[in-house]
């Protein structure tokens, strides 16, 4: 009888261990079977063996073969101006109309000094992730102005409630 032990188990021991050698061993047999769920985990371990190559490979292949992408795999490989570009893509729908050009909040995007609503405005992940990447970028402007717009926004799904009210 052969002991069998999860692909899954050994890649994360061997990650915990940092023997990321063998935890890419491990990532990339897992891969043929959950090809979703271990992209993110390959790109990473392959920054750290410093191979930016097979981890842009990585990115590639998942893209090309089973048409997934995440904007954090860009961040992974410090593509900072494509990660951004994805970042925004996935918060801003360009619109023609005048008075939408007029908004002003934190996740809006200038393009030429239009602004624009995003899809999504409960989604703070791709606000963060557009703050990460003007700071990789030294943007310092764009991402004062992005920070400024986000503190002066209430948080999602609070009210102002009167601080004093009438009896």
């Amino acid at each position: 009888m052969t002991n069998f032990i999860c692909f899954l188990t050994t890649s994360g021991i061997a990650e915990k261990c940092e023997a990321w050698a063998k935890a890419l061993h491990y990532k990339e047999i897992e891969f043929r079977t959950q090809p979703g769920e271990t992209c993110e985990a390959l790109i990473s371990i392959n920054h750290k063996l410093d191979l930016p190559e097979a981890a842009a490979g990585v990115l590639h292949y998942a893209q090309e073969v089973y048409h997934i992408e995440q904007e954090s795999w860009y961040e992974k490989l410090q593509r900072w101006e494509t990660a951004l570009a994805k970042y925004e893509a996935k918060q801003v729908r360009y619109a023609a109309h005048p008075k939408a050009l007029t908004t002003r909040g934190p996740n809006l995007m200038r393009n030429s000094g239009n602004i624009i609503q995003i899809e999504e405005p409960a989604n703070t992940d791709y606000t963060m992730g557009r703050m990460r990447c003007l700071n990789a970028m030294a943007e310092w402007k764009r991402l004062a102005e992005l920070s400024e717009e986000l503190w002066k926004m209430p948080s999602v799904g609070t009210t102002r409630q009167p601080t004093h009210q009438p009896r």
